[in-house]
């Protein structure tokens, strides 16, 4: 499933977010509380990809584009205390994978299945859209069963 890079720090704007499987983000409170309190504890994971021809919208050339895999409520939490502090958290840690598209979505439904936060409507959208993505069932399930444990 793709290779890890390793741990670096980026800035926390420059990274962009997938669709979350996850509908529910109601820890969002606690979590903020908890990096206020003791900083961001956990990095966020996140897809790297190398690009070329792309600039911002004040014509810097951009060379790297790095999307959200695990952390959303983390994500969250760190957005709401940056919403009261711009300089908090202007870069994060991170745990960078080099991956493809198809493997980053698989690594956000392996991070989130044995959570309790993940339900049974999350989970199976999170299965159709894998499947969807020509992974099968057999792949979807060993992939589970080894982040798990069981």
């Amino acid at each position: 499933m793709g290779t890890t890079d390793g741990f670096t720090r980026i800035e926390f704007e420059a990274i962009e977010l997938l669709a979350n499987i996850r509908s529910n983000q109601g820890k969002v409170g606690e979590i903020k509380a908890s990096i206020e309190a003791v900083g961001l504890r956990v990095p966020l994971e996140v897809q790297y990809k190398h690009v070329t021809g792309k600039r911002t919208t004040d014509g810097k050339e951009v060379h790297s584009r790095f999307f959200l895999i695990d952390g959303y409520t983390r994500y969250a939490a760190i957005a709401k205390i940056r919403e009261e502090n711009r300089k908090a958290f202007a870069d994060v840690p991170v745990l960078l994978k080099k991956c493809s598209d198809r493997e980053a979505k698989l690594a956000m439904l392996v991070a989130n299945v044995p959570r309790e936060a993940l339900g049974i409507l999350d989970t199976g959208n999170a299965i159709k859209m894998l499947q969807n993505l020509e992974y099968s069932t057999k792949d979807i399930a060993t992939a589970i069963e080894r982040k798990s444990g069981v």
